[in-house]
């Protein structure tokens, strides 16, 4: 599967055994999808901070619970705002 949307980085889970911050893929059907990569725990994963607030394209497999086990992720548009030099 690909898919494409903004990923963001947000808490999830607060106050649970399994709090931490979690990559979420809203795509264009307002659809939102936990990534993860193989092997790793989803919380806290720092390989997902890079792509923080851009539009990416996601390719993977969808699992239950609007899970994504990530094989490859790309930046398609540059969304975030960079601030401006004085």
């Amino acid at each position: 599967m690909t898919t494409q949307g903004t990923l963001s980085i947000r808490l999830q889970n607060k106050g649970s055994k399994s709090e931490g911050l979690y990559a979420i893929l809203t795509d264009a059907e307002e659809k939102k999808w936990t990534l993860y990569r193989p092997e790793y725990y989803p919380a806290n994963d720092e390989f997902f901070t890079p792509f923080d607030g851009h539009q990416v394209s996601v390719e993977g497999e969808p699992e239950l619970d609007n899970y994504i086990c990530v094989n490859n992720i790309t930046i398609i548009e540059e969304t975030k705002e960079e601030p401006e030099n004085e």
